[in-house]
């Protein structure tokens, strides 16, 4: 990442969050242009223009990413492993999926 880019800050209870691996960096990826991201914020950017809410009453409205779950992203796409396999373990709704 170049120094002109600034990272956004994680809340401190999601870094807490991350047992493994690099906390990742943040970056404002919703207002640069696809060839500037990296595979994570790719992954994260599909989602919001292209997943819906299937059910319950926001139905059909656009996905938005909890900090978290972008978090959890970038730390599985953009990591220095070759990650294939990454598990998110919590309590039943709370905006897993």
């Amino acid at each position: 990442m170049s120094d002109s880019m600034t990272a956004i800050d994680l809340p401190e209870e999601v870094i807490r969050a991350i047992y493994s691996g690099p906390i990742p960096v943040i970056r404002d990826w919703e207002s640069l242009p696809i060839s500037e991201l990296t595979e994570g914020e790719k992954v994260c950017k599909f989602i919001t223009e292209w997943c819906v809410i299937p059910e319950g009453a926001k139905v059909g409205q656009s996905v938005r990413l909890a900090p978290f779950q972008v978090a959890f992203i970038l730390a599985a796409y953009d990591n220095p492993y070759d990650t294939s396999l990454a598990i998110l373990s919590m309590a039943r709704k709370n905006a897993k999926t």
